[in-house]
This record gives C-alpha cells, structure tokens and sequence, in this order.
C-alpha cells in the first residue's frame, strides 16, 4: 500500500513538472526576445484558424521582414585595457630611541634625556606654597621662612647664596 502511495505521488509531481517544462517552453518559444522582456507568460497564445490561411501565411512573412529590419542584431566587441598594477612591497620604520627618549621619570612631560631636572617636576621650580621666597624644588625647610636659617655665605662669588644654589 505505501509503495502505491509513493508511486502515485511521484507520478503525480513528475506530470506536473513536465507540463510546467512544456508551459514555460512555449512561453519562452512565443516571445521574440526572452532576455529582454520582464515579463514571462506562462499561458499559450490562442489564434483562431481563418479560412484564407494563405493570406495569413503571406502577412506573417511581411511582417517577419518588416520584424527583421526593426531589431537587427550587431555584435560589437571592445577590447578593454585592465591596467596591471605592479607589486610594491610596504616598508615599515621602526624608530630606535636611547634609554633617555622614553622615560620620565618626574612625570612632568619631559623625557629624562631632555629635562634639566629629570627627578624634580619642572612646576615644583616655579611654585612656593608657604609663601617664602623660594621655590617648592629648593625650599629646605617646609612651611617655614627658609631666610631664618639661612648662611648668607658666597664662597664662589657667582651672586646666588650657596645654600640656594642648586
């Protein structure tokens, strides 16, 4: 019973694919130009017979001519030019810097190659915070007058007291 079953459908699919074939077969044999048309008719064209069938057949030969002379065909071929690229390899630098170039130490934005103070921030030089006439970098004592304990001795004779020299 299943085998019948199985036949019967497969027979049934296969007849209806073969007239689906035929259908788009005489769809396709009826139009002039299948490529060019967006439309695909799957129902074949009905003509009624006429009883002067000569006349017929004498009016399609004139306008096949008159077809033929509409949508003449031309094959034109252009030669196209791909123009070749040539293999450049890519160069990569790779930038060596000294052990100087690429530390710093203080964090102060400059590297320790160009900083004159490498462990001193550059800011601590220009600011005081207890207000005492020396900088933050060279105040010896902190929150005090650094002038109180100070040696007002110059033994290089350069201007700048020794004990603010740096």
């Amino acid at each position: 019973m299943k085998n019948k079953t199985n036949k019967l459908i497969f027979n049934v699919l296969f007849l209806f694919m073969l007239l689906f074939v035929v259908l788009l077969k005489q769809s396709v044999s009826d139009s002039k130009s299948f490529l060019s048309t967006n439309k695909i008719s799957f129902l074949g064209k009905v003509f009624a017979e006429d009883d002067d069938e000569e006349e017929d057949e004498e009016d399609e030969d004139e306008e096949d001519k008159d077809d033929d002379d509409e949508y003449e065909e031309e094959i034109i071929y252009e030669t196209v030019e791909i123009p070749v690229v040539p293999f450049v390899p890519i160069q990569r630098y790779v930038t060596v810097v000294d052990q100087g170039y690429d530390i710093d130490t203080d964090k102060d934005g400059l590297v320790d190659a160009l900083d004159p103070h490498p462990a001193v921030h550059e800011k601590e030089l220009f600011t005081d915070e207890d207000n005492d006439g020396i900088p933050n970098a060279l105040d010896k004592y902190k929150n005090e007058d650094d002038f109180l304990f100070i040696d007002f001795s110059d033994e290089n004779d350069n201007g700048i007291l020794d004990a603010f020299e740096y």
